[in-house]
């Protein structure tokens, strides 16, 4: 029985209008899609960009893996992440607009989720096949106006230039991950955000992660911060700033200082947040990157003002 007020629910839901299958035929599928595409790439070798390529266009796994990614508990903590910086860059940049990327955006989540970020300029860029054309198709329906990009050849990005670029779970998918991210980073404005995440370990379900004999995930992220990169964060997703930022163009606010309270009910995080003054902003894993005028909520550190797991917060419906 579907939850109408649940994400994973709807999302369920959508992709079953979208594919014409039962609802349960979906749960089934995204049940054994990460061992499918495992099974999927093992058919050949995949040494080149071609061969890895191929893959991603042809197969339909993803459709069903990325719905259950997406809309699980820790993806759900990136994606207000990325929503909350992309709301600091909207307030940095005075109402001139900015521009978002979602490189290796799969069914178009990220993006749907900063839509209504005031000023917020949307490109998506992915390799043509069922995942593109399953994100246009929800970017449609909802009359989302988004600059649709095919990741295919040399330069996919052109001369475009973009305040923020999103790349969550795509570095470990490719051939050249050092090079992709270079050519990201020449594409970030001076002063502009990558929000990453990378995951260099391969598992049963996972041959496809490339690279892992070369890279962990920390030593990725050190190498990122030779690219005139300025790591902002400490937790999933990393955040890096590109250096030489011109004038408003970094959210990032000082570091609070103290302990931040703990709280041993609902109830008491209840009334913590009834007392907060003004606009209840959340920052969502701050890590040491307390932000003015947010709630900063990470269970990690001692400077947030609410010291527990992002995901027990007392939130209506998982939302």
């Amino acid at each position: 029985v579907l939850d109408s007020t649940s994400p994973i629910d709807q999302a369920i839901r959508e992709l079953s209008e979208y594919t014409g299958e039962s609802v349960d035929a979906i749960r089934g599928q995204m049940d054994c899609s990460g061992a499918a595409l495992a099974n999927e790439w093992r058919v050949k070798e995949r040494q080149t960009v071609a061969d890895v390529d191929d893959f991603y266009k042809q197969t339909d796994r993803y459709l069903y893996n990325l719905t259950r990614f997406n809309y699980g508990k820790m993806y759900q903590g990136w994606r207000g992440a990325i929503k909350n910086l992309c709301h600091q860059v909207s307030e940095a940049v005075d109402g001139r607009g900015f521009d978002v990327l979602d490189y290796g955006g799969g069914i178009g989540t990220n993006l749907i989720d900063v839509a209504d970020v005031s000023g917020a300029r949307l490109h998506y860029t992915d390799l043509p096949g069922k995942t593109f054309d399953y994100a246009s198709w929800r970017f449609d329906r909802r009359g989302i106006s988004v600059d649709m990009l095919s990741a295919e050849g040399e330069d996919p990005l052109g001369d475009r230039l973009f305040e923020v670029i999103v790349c969550t779970d795509v570095i470990e998918h490719l051939v050249d991950p050092e090079g992709v991210t270079r050519y990201l980073v020449d594409h970030l404005n001076p002063g502009g955000f990558i929000v990453l995440t990378v995951t260099f370990f391969q598992g049963n379900d996972g041959p496809y992660h490339l690279n892992c004999d070369r890279h962990t995930n920390e030593s990725f992220y050190e190498l990122v911060e030779t690219m005139g990169m300025t790591s902002c964060s400490s937790f999933s997703p990393r955040v890096f700033q590109k250096k030489d930022k011109v004038e408003k163009a970094n959210p990032v606010a000082k570091e609070t200082q103290g302990e931040g309270p703990r709280f041993s009910s609902p109830e008491e995080i209840d009334t913590f947040l009834k007392s907060w003054g003004g606009p209840v902003r959340m920052n969502l894993g701050c890590g040491s990157d307390s932000k003015l005028g947010y709630i900063n909520i990470d269970a990690y550190v001692n400077n947030a003002d609410l010291k527990i797991d992002i995901c027990d917060l007392p939130v209506p419906n998982d939302s």
